[in-house]
């Protein structure tokens, strides 16, 4: 992480990074106009909400083996 950390959020600078030949490759290369193959940057603060359909007692495991619980907030939601 003590490499990423400089390089995230929207201002990020990849120069000199071990990122950086890959943004030239991607800026110049033979995909540059392809918009398939553009990359952005997000704010450091930026987070997911993942919807699932698994019942409350089940998606531990079935996700538990990707995803590190200690960093993630279940909600339930109810519908009236």
């Amino acid at each position: 992480m003590t490499k990423l950390k400089p390089l995230l959020g929207a201002e990020a600078d990849l120069k000199g990074s071990f990122l950086a030949p890959v943004e030239q490759w991607l800026r110049d290369g033979p995909l540059a106009r392809n918009p398939s193959y553009n990359f952005s940057f997000v704010h450091p603060e930026f987070r997911v909400a993942v919807v699932t359909k698994f019942a409350l007692e089940d998606y531990r495991e079935f996700l538990g083996a990707e995803w590190d619980f200690s960093l993630l907030q279940p909600i339930k939601v109810f519908t009236e």
